[in-house]
């Protein structure tokens, strides 16, 4: 949900600022994580159990993401993937593709990791 309400206000960024893409990449996938943790929070089981499911499940989830992005792309050819840039003589192609699919991965991948990194350094108390 954050990430449709932050794409449909602010997705004119996706061409004027090349790292919005990127940032959102690295952001919303500890948003994720945390939305993952938080439903585990009530099981029995232990911290690092809690965080590393927290952690799969969103990296599961941005493979998903990524598929969709490839098949929206082919199907329709909507450029979800690579880098734009809008220039006086229309848009600009700045990172290709794969390349775009690589480096949002590994960004999702440390975004999700910073999240169990700080939630297994400082783990929350039980209310």
């Amino acid at each position: 949900m954050i990430r449709v309400f932050l794409n449909f206000p602010l997705g004119d960024l996706y061409y004027a600022y090349p790292l919005y893409d990127k940032i959102q990449h690295l952001v919303l996938p500890a948003l994720m994580c945390s939305m993952a943790f938080h439903m585990t929070n009530r099981l029995k089981i232990e911290l690092k159990w809690k965080l590393i499911f927290s952690f799969f499940v969103v990296v599961g989830i941005l493979g998903f993401f990524e598929i969709v992005e490839y098949g929206l792309d082919s199907v329709f050819d909507l450029m979800a993937q690579g880098v734009f840039v809008e220039t006086p003589d229309g848009l600009q192609v700045v990172q290709s593709g794969l390349d775009d699919t690589m480096v949002d991965l590994i960004l999702g991948f440390i975004g999700a990791g910073m999240y169990v990194l700080l939630g297994s350094f400082f783990p929350r108390k039980r209310s």
